[in-house]
């Protein structure tokens, strides 16, 4: 599997609380710096050995692709 450990360039932290959205203001999620979301996608067995030993999911019984996405409460 292949993973990325370093945590990409972001905007800092004082420009997020200042232009956070209305809906977060004033609530418990006031000081929300990131939406963190992780999903999988079904593919087709890979031909290559190694791919598919990497690739298969015991839990979906299928080959797949996982994603870890994280956006700020603007949208970027």
């Amino acid at each position: 599997a292949v993973c990325r450990h370093e945590k990409p360039p972001g905007p800092e932290r004082e420009s997020l609380r200042e232009s956070v959205p209305y809906a977060f203001r004033n609530s418990v999620f006031e000081r929300t710096v990131c939406i963190i979301d992780c999903f999988e996608i079904f593919l087709e067995k890979p031909s290559n050995l190694l791919a598919s030993a990497q690739c298969y999911s015991a839990y979906k019984s299928h080959h797949t692709m996982k994603y870890l996405i994280a956006i700020t409460p603007q949208g970027s």
